[in-house]
């Protein structure tokens, strides 16, 4: 079971309990959230004595050296026979032209899914029209911040704050999943390089939310967007 399947299960769990408690869905799952990270995990442990098998088996293994380029391609050639979905159930995308899409695509497409306006006042049918809710949300909340610390730091203190109208996926393992499927992580990488990779992630989709923000038109190939539910059966 997955770590968004756990929280999930247990926000039904809370629902069920108490279905008067919440008049929002993301509210229960907010809830779950915090009661799974009070909770130990033995998946993390689980990975790690894993890991360290592997570990031992491939010094038995001669090292093959990939060229960038070459190591790019197999990324690709994975990508094209399997259908990955994400963590959060955001699935590597395609562009219209069939072409697997870039890192920084992909990621402008989790931001635009992320994007959900339930309990707003404001009505948004196009990834454009959807943006832009979220940016005029982004001034009225963080806004004050710009002047003191800049708007990519404000953009991103902001998504780390999980805000109910873009809420980002934020578990590291989910962050490590991700950046795997996306190709910028190796699939056999090492702790330091996923270290780099959780530290660069907030103020990568930071930068990338601030461009759409700067976007007077968006491209054909990015998609809808909404919260998908594929994962929470509902």
């Amino acid at each position: 079971m997955t770590t968004l399947e756990k929280i999930v299960k247990k926000a039904q769990a809370l629902k069920k309990s108490y279905p008067k408690k919440y008049a929002k869905w993301t509210d229960y799952v907010k809830e779950a959230s915090k009661e799974y990270k009070k909770s130990p995990d033995p998946v993390v442990k689980k990975k790690t004595k894993i890991g360290a098998i592997k570990k031992n088996k491939m010094k038995k293994k001669p090292i093959v050296k990939r060229t960038a380029k070459k190591l790019s391609n197999l990324i690709r050639t994975e990508i094209k026979s399997k259908k990955y979905i994400m963590p959060h159930g955001y699935e590597v995308r395609r562009s219209k032209l069939g072409a697997v899409m870039s890192i920084s695509d992909n990621a402008k497409q989790l931001l635009i899914d992320c994007i959900d306006l339930n309990g707003y006042d404001m009505k948004a049918n196009t990834p454009i029209e959807k943006i832009r809710a979220v940016e005029k949300i982004f001034y009225t909340e963080y806004g004050y911040l710009i002047n003191r610390i800049g708007k990519l730091k404000a953009l991103e203190e902001w998504l780390r704050g999980l805000p109910s109208v873009i809420t980002i996926p934020f578990y590291n393992v989910e962050i490590i999943e991700i950046a795997k499927k996306w190709g910028s992580l190796k699939m056999n990488a090492t702790e330091k390089q996923e270290d780099k990779i959780l530290i660069n992630y907030w103020r990568y989709m930071a930068n990338q939310l601030l461009q759409l923000f700067n976007k007077k038109k968006l491209s054909d190939k990015f998609q809808g967007g909404g919260l998908p539910l594929r994962l929470l059966n509902l």
